[in-house]
């Protein structure tokens, strides 16, 4: 049986996915250049497959040259 993949992703999972920081991820979201949906009264982020195969065509993406992910350092607002 073949492993079934999540059709959408938490903003940690879109992280590791990408190779980015989560709060990355979150500054993205916050920019609007990754699409994502809220789900629940929480606001709970999730971003699809689609999204996340969008977004990297769409950006170069890759490891920085000290070997950590982009974004380490990176300050800002947690999204409401």
């Amino acid at each position: 049986m073949e492993a079934i993949t999540p059709k959408y992703h938490t903003a940690r999972e879109a992280a590791e996915i990408l190779g980015v920081s989560y709060r990355l991820i979150l500054k993205w979201i916050q920019d609007g250049e990754l699409k994502c949906s809220r789900i629940g009264d929480n606001n709970m982020i999730r971003i699809s497959n689609e999204q996340i195969t969008e977004f990297f065509k769409n950006h170069e993406i890759g490891p920085c040259d000290n070997g950590e992910s982009y974004g380490e350092a990176e300050e800002f607002d947690e999204p409401a």
